[in-house]
């Protein structure tokens, strides 16, 4: 009787895993396409021009550098200005859009997991 939600179980996995593998690999697709500096560049954030002032650069002199972050999810801008460095995370919205996949996939786990302890007991 147990074995007729295999299927749903399997459904579920391979759905959330999919959605939550598609949500990662687009958004690392999308900060890659130029390049991560680039990115952080075009995205138009970064520091105000009196931070430039303080450290006695120009916003052309200095290149940010981009990293790939798991969590949150997304591409991180770092500038560094002499003694301050600032940092620019995109926020929590790839994190949430992968999050629902995540636990989708999750489900068939847990359900598995308990109905191994049953079947101990």
């Amino acid at each position: 009787m147990e074995r007729q939600n295999d299927g749903l179980g399997w459904f579920l996995a391979l759905a959330g895993s999919g959605w939550a593998l598609l949500v990662v690999t687009a958004t690392w697709f999308f900060g890659q396409r130029e390049s991560v500096d680039a990115r952080c560049i075009l995205d138009g954030v970064g520091p105000d021009l009196a931070a430039y002032a303080a450290a006695g650069t120009f916003p052309e002199a200095v290149i940010p550098t981009g990293s790939f972050g798991w969590f949150p999810l997304g591409w991180t801008c770092r500038w560094d200005l002499g003694s301050a460095i600032y940092t620019y995370a995109p926020g929590w919205g790839p994190t949430l859009l992968a999050a629902p996949g995540v636990i989708i996939a999750l489900i068939p786990v847990l359900f598995w997991l308990a109905g191994c302890r049953r079947r101990r007991r």
